[in-house]
């Protein structure tokens, strides 16, 4: 019988949300930069992603995902008053929400097995199918991709791989289905002269 190392359990779990919490407070920094100079809501979002990330770290779930609908609506916020561009919020959103859904699972587990990493019950979900999280390289690359759009309000897919570096077109396409799906963005043209233009965009047309 194999035994199953530690990277298996529930602590390998938050281990992953902890660093996927602070992959977002990262992308929270850098989108508030953009922020007007002394407006107070910059220090908010930035005060309560840092906090989730302590929540994480002290295992407190449930406290972790009330903090992540507080900074869901300090986002709602910024998007009314434009201070964040529609892609850049779409993509924060989602992500956090994932997080919030994924630790709710993650904790409704914990309570099956018996363990006591929780202070407080959690919050009922109807959601039957595990939420998985994306980690790594692909959200980076999309949220590049949505801040070119919301610079030039369109590209074609040689000006994207041209950004991004050393990636492969393929990769590019995928990321681009991607925001297409979310209805972030649409496709104009043939496969090879193809043009992908931001919805929010007054010029784009119906």
């Amino acid at each position: 019988m194999i035994e199953q190392g530690p990277r298996d359990g529930p602590n390998h779990n938050l281990d992953n949300f902890k660093r996927r919490a602070f992959e977002l407070c990262l992308a929270v920094y850098r989108v508030t930069n953009l922020f007007p100079r002394g407006e107070v809501l910059c220090g908010q979002m930035r005060q309560s992603c840092s906090r989730i990330i302590v929540l994480l770290a002290r295992e407190k779930i449930r406290d972790t995902i009330l903090k992540v609908e507080e900074i869901k609506i300090y986002l709602e916020i910024a998007k009314n008053q434009k201070w964040l561009a529609p892609l850049n919020f779409d993509l924060l959103k989602n992500a956090y929400s994932l997080l919030a859904d994924g630790l709710a699972q993650q904790g409704m587990r914990n309570e099956k097995r018996g363990e006591k990493i929780i202070a407080n019950p959690l919050p009922e979900i109807k959601k039957e199918k595990e939420v998985r999280l994306i980690f790594g390289e692909a959200e980076h690359r999309q949220e590049t991709i949505a801040d070119y759009f919301n610079k030039n309000k369109e590209a074609k897919l040689t000006d994207l791989l041209n950004v991004l570096g050393n990636i492969s077109e393929r990769t590019v396409r995928n990321d681009l289905a991607v925001l297409i799906g979310k209805n972030m963005i649409r496709r104009v043209g043939g496969r090879k002269g193809a043009r992908y233009l931001l919805l929010s965009d007054p010029n784009v047309p119906n």
